[in-house]
């Protein structure tokens, strides 16, 4: 229960900072931050990592499906 009570009193404070920073916003540029923003992630965007990604390491994937593919029985 402690940790529930601790990560709503975070939300909470988290709230209470956006609002606080809307409010200190000129009128032209809150009004504006209030629209919300509908658009779609894009369809072709990637996973973020905390690891750069292992260069050539998709090739060795998909050579060692084809291989592995390819030794199966076809019944």
């Amino acid at each position: 229960m402690r940790k529930h009570r601790q990560r709503q009193a975070a939300e909470t404070t988290l709230l209470r900072l956006k609002k606080e920073a809307i409010e200190a916003l000129p009128e032209n540029l809150k009004a504006a931050s209030l629209v919300p923003d509908l658009t779609p992630f894009p369809v072709n965007r990637f996973m973020a990592t905390l690891t750069p990604p292992i260069e050539g390491y998709l090739d060795k994937v998909m050579e060692a499906t084809k291989k592995s593919s390819a030794k199966e029985k076809l019944r």
